[in-house]
C-alpha cells in the first residue's frame, strides 16, 4: 500500500501517512482546497483532485465567498466554528472530464519531468565548472612550470657562451704561449750557434748545453 505526503501553502510538509489517515485529515478539516499531495514527493496534485479524500463540497461563507472544495464533514466543523451560516448555500463541484484530467495530470508529469530535467542540468553545469576550475589550476601550474625551466635554459645557455668566449681565451692563450715557446728556441739556436754549441735539438742522450765546446 502506498503512502502519501501533504503540502501546505507555506510550503511545510506532512507525512508519510496512509491513504485511511489522509481521508480521516481531509474529513477533520486539516487539508485545505490549495494544498497538495503526492506519494513520491517530486509530482505533487491538488488535494481534492484525490477522490478518495471526496473534497467536492463548496460553501458559502458568512462574507459570501465561495470556499472549497472541502469533504462534507469539514464542512460541518465550519458550522460548529461559526465561519459559514448553517442556512449558507452549499454546491456539489462538477465532476472534470476524463480528458481534462488526463490533460491536467500529463501537464503535471510534463512539469515534474522538466523540473528534474533542470536538476540535472544544473548538477552538470557545477560538475562542469569544478572541472574547468581544475583546468585552471593545472594550466596555471603548467606555465609557472615552463616559466621555470625556461629561465633555467637560459641560465645553461647563458653559463654555453660564457664557457665558449673562455675557451676562445684560452685556445688564444695557447696560442700566444706556442708563440712565444718558439720564438725563444730560435733566440736559444741562434745564440747557441754564436757561442758554437751543438744545437739542443741534434744533441743526443747525454749531452748538456755546453758539454761539446770545440
Amino acid at each position: 500500500m502506498s503512502t502519501w505526503y501533504l503540502k501546505k501553502q507555506d510550503a511545510s510538509e506532512y507525512g508519510p501517512v496512509e491513504l485511511q489517515v489522509l481521508c480521516q485529515w481531509a474529513a477533520d478539516g486539516r487539508i485545505d482546497p490549495t494544498d497538495e499531495v503526492s506519494t513520491d514527493k517530486e509530482s505533487w496534485r491538488p488535494a481534492p483532485d484525490l477522490p478518495e479524500l471526496k473534497m467536492v463540497w463548496l460553501v458559502e461563507l458568512r462574507d459570501g465567498r465561495m470556499y472549497g472544495p472541502i469533504h462534507i464533514l469539514a464542512v460541518y466543523e465550519l458550522f460548529a466554528d461559526g465561519a459559514a451560516s448553517p442556512e449558507a448555500k452549499l454546491i456539489i463541484r462538477p465532476k472534470k472530464p476524463s480528458a481534462e484530467t488526463a490533460v491536467e495530470d500529463d501537464l503535471r508529469r510534463l512539469l515534474a519531468e522538466k523540473a528534474e530535467a533542470a536538476r540535472e542540468a544544473q548538477e552538470t553545469l557545477a560538475e562542469q565548472r569544478r572541472e574547468i576550475a581544475a583546468l585552471k589550476r593545472d594550466l596555471m601550474q603548467g606555465r609557472a612550470r615552463a616559466d621555470y625551466l625556461g629561465r633555467k635554459v637560459n641560465e645553461l645557455a647563458e653559463r654555453t657562451r660564457v664557457g665558449e668566449r673562455e675557451n676562445v681565451s684560452l685556445k688564444r692563450r695557447l696560442m700566444l704561449a706556442t708563440a712565444k715557446e718558439e720564438y725563444y728556441r730560435r733566440k736559444l739556436y741562434l745564440l747557441e750557434q754564436q757561442l758554437g754549441v751543438r744545437p739542443a735539438a741534434a744533441l743526443s742522450a747525454g749531452g748538456g748545453v755546453g758539454a761539446d765546446r770545440r
